[in-house]
């Protein structure tokens, strides 16, 4: 029987969610790496869309994906519209998460975001309310809810 590896047999390999964080700045890279790693998930980076396009063509897809939304090259939205034209099925299926030193996002097809700043705690506690939360789209602008720096989008 021919070995073969899916989304779903590699992601069981991982005892922890894993989350592809997107950054062009080396030290956010490597401060939110660390972060969540301390909490124990499993951390892969890319320093800009293209990165983590070739990423995603491989074998193991994250649990979600932490995209910095100003990027040089290509933008948080511009690797949006390729993850949907190149990879349909993990587009559909990872939850995409700005994170923005803006007080709001413009629509688009992201599934929320953060905003820079928030403590650890509150930052990992976001990120598993977005994995738990699954792939959604925002139709609208995304503001933090009652003053929150997070933004959590309807289903779609």
């Amino acid at each position: 029987m021919a070995e073969t590896t899916s989304i779903n047999s590699a992601k069981s390999a991982l005892s922890h969610p894993s989350i592809l964080v997107i950054d062009d700045n080396p030290d956010m890279l490597m401060l939110n790496q660390l972060i969540l790693e301390m909490d124990g998930f499993v951390v892969r980076t890319a320093a800009n869309g293209p990165a983590a396009l070739a990423f995603l063509a491989g074998p193991l897809q994250p649990d979600l994906i932490l995209l910095d939304m100003c990027m040089e090259g290509m933008s948080g939205p511009e690797f949006l519209v390729a993850l949907e034209q190149e990879h349909p099925k993990t587009f559909a299926a990872v939850p995409v998460v700005y994170l923005s030193a803006m007080q709001q996002v413009p629509a688009g097809k992201h599934s929320g975001f953060l905003r820079k700043g928030l403590d650890n705690c509150q930052f990992v506690e976001a990120i598993h309310r977005f994995i738990a939360a699954g792939p959604r789209h925002c139709d609208g602008d995304t503001a933090g809810n009652g003053g929150s720096r997070t933004g959590i989008c309807r289903d779609s």
